[in-house]
């Protein structure tokens, strides 16, 4: 799976798309085909180490996204496979496949 991985605090501009093993699926997440994700101020700052909290390196960065859902965890009952999404998180978003908690999804 592709992502925008950061492996060092640097500048947007110097960031490169990698290959990344896809997100596995806990019992109560849900991974999702990212169709569409934000990229503004607060991701900037995370990427060059900036932000009032660092996350650990390598991270993939992007809080916002929307998309397909592709698996649910076993513990899921509200959400299906092929639904439209759209939800939060801390990181990860600037990928092709996010895994999020359930909860942080809306349809």
């Amino acid at each position: 799976m592709r992502a925008l991985l950061v492996r060092e605090y640097s500048a947007v501009q110097s960031l490169r798309i990698q290959e990344i093993p896809r997100p596995d699926v806990a019992p109560d997440h849900v991974r999702v085909r990212v169709k569409a994700a934000g990229i503004g101020f607060v991701e900037s700052l995370k990427i060059a180490g900036q932000y009032q909290t660092k996350d650990p390196l390598p991270f993939v960065p992007g809080t916002e996204f929307s998309g397909v859902v592709d698996q649910v965890g076993e513990d899921i009952s509200r959400l299906q496979v092929g639904e439209r999404v759209f939800g939060f998180a801390s990181r990860g978003a600037l990928a092709e496949e996010i895994s999020v908690p359930a909860g942080e999804l809306s349809r």
